[in-house]
């Protein structure tokens, strides 16, 4: 598992650019914003993509940057990420992780909703470390055609 220090996310925030569109993970469409893909995962989790993408879109269109989720009404996340379920415990988990996004901490999985699978979508979307902490069968299949085209 790639340790994912603070200085080492900020930096890949600060430097992404979105992709309009790929087949392919959800995350893939993100570009390498690991807070975008932080986002995308938290809404994945224990989620199907065709309920998570419509809810992740208007999300991001309403709230772009973690800045402006941080002072975000959880109530109003909520409306938008109804479909996902668990709406009202994501809504403010999302307004937390967001609020602390800048803070201090030694590694992403210090942060409130951060798991084993936004982690390793983070260090596997933005950063490119194929080794995977979680089961999830999406990023490990993901994991394993990226290593498969780097030996190419």
């Amino acid at each position: 598992m790639l340790l994912l220090p603070k200085k080492l996310v900020l930096e890949a925030y600060e430097n992404s650019t979105p992709r309009r569109w790929c087949v392919g993970p959800l995350q893939l469409q993100l570009g390498k914003d690991p807070w975008k893909v932080a986002v995308a995962s938290m809404l994945l989790c224990r989620t199907r993509r065709a309920k998570a993408e419509p809810c992740m879109d208007e999300l991001l269109r309403e709230w772009q940057g973690p800045e402006a989720l941080a002072r975000a009404d959880a109530a109003e996340i909520e409306s938008v990420i109804r479909p996902c379920g668990l709406h009202r415990q994501r809504a403010r988990q999302l307004v937390r992780f967001s609020s602390l996004w800048f803070s201090e901490y030694d590694d992403l999985r210090e942060l409130p909703g951060v798991g084993l699978y936004v982690a390793d979508a983070v260090g596997l979307f933005c950063f490119g470390c194929t080794e995977l902490s979680c089961s999830d069968g999406v990023l490990r299949e993901y994991a394993e055609g990226l290593c498969e085209a780097l030996r190419t």
